[in-house]
């Protein structure tokens, strides 16, 4: 026999898992698909079993803690999920048809800009009608006070109820680099509404970025009502209506874009 060959039977064995030392087995967890399906291939292991039996079904559907009542528990589970299957359905319905409303004000609202005869019009649109239209209490267009290139024409859009805010407000309200802000069950800042902000208990904010040219803007959209506006909302609808009204505003005054 050869130095180089060594029996099987002394052969080195494998070396442990260094990493399984000192731990107890734990045996592989077993998913709910699992269970079930061994359950629905083998019924008689539950049908069988009276103390399986009682634990899975409620006392409600037991007699003498030996007989149950298996069809009432089967009734009354179905009912149960009817139940919580209408009260999804509802609950989609709802929200279809509110995102159907907003649909059908924003629509308005965008074609009643649109319509605007001149520049003047246009701004009085947005800070005075367009509140009706899209059902808010308060909706405020402000700029920054100063900025450099600014142009006289949105300076002097403070008389048609545009608010100018402080150098940097923008960002100081949104965050520099964000678009949009929606806040509940609070008060509308003053810088943006004034003092009657306080009056508010929800509000939205879309920025407007309307040319390299022009200062920074902002649309503000206030409501009484706490929960009009919630951080959890899409903002989707808001900033098409702030793409809308940038564009407009260039269009009327010849800016290049943003």
């Amino acid at each position: 026999m050869s130095s180089d060959s060594l029996p099987k039977d002394s052969a080195p064995s494998k070396a442990p898992d260094m990493a399984t030392l000192g731990k107890p087995n734990v045996p592989p967890r077993v998913s709910a698909d699992t269970v079930r399906a061994y359950i629905m291939a083998h019924p008689e292991i539950v049908a069988d079993d009276i103390e399986l039996l009682g634990t899975i079904i409620p006392d409600a559907y037991t007699a003498d803690g030996a007989a149950f009542d298996m069809q009432r528990f089967a009734i009354d589970r179905l009912k149960a999920q009817t139940d919580e299957l209408i009260r999804q359905r509802d609950r989609a319905m709802n929200a279809l048809r509110v995102n159907a409303a907003v649909n059908a004000r924003m629509q308005t609202a965008v074609l009643a800009i649109l319509e605007a005869r001149n520049f003047e019009e246009m701004i009085r649109m947005v800070t005075s009608r367009l509140a009706g239209i899209l059902a808010v209490d308060r909706i405020q267009m402000c700029v920054e006070e100063t900025h450099e290139g600014m142009i006289d024409n949105l300076t002097e859009a403070e008389k048609l109820g545009v608010r100018i805010v402080p150098e940097c407000g923008v960002d100081a309200m949104l965050d520099e680099g964000g678009n949009t802000l929606l806040e509940d069950d609070t008060h509308g800042p003053a810088m943006l509404f004034g003092p009657s902000g306080r009056e508010l208990r929800s509000y939205a904010l879309v920025r407007l970025a309307i040319s390299p040219i022009a200062p920074p803007g902002l649309l503000a959209l206030g409501s009484l009502d706490p929960h009009t506006f919630e951080p959890r909302q899409g903002t989707d609808q808001l900033e098409f209506l702030a793409r809308v009204i940038e564009r407009q505003v260039r269009a009327w005054l010849g800016l290049p874009e943003a």
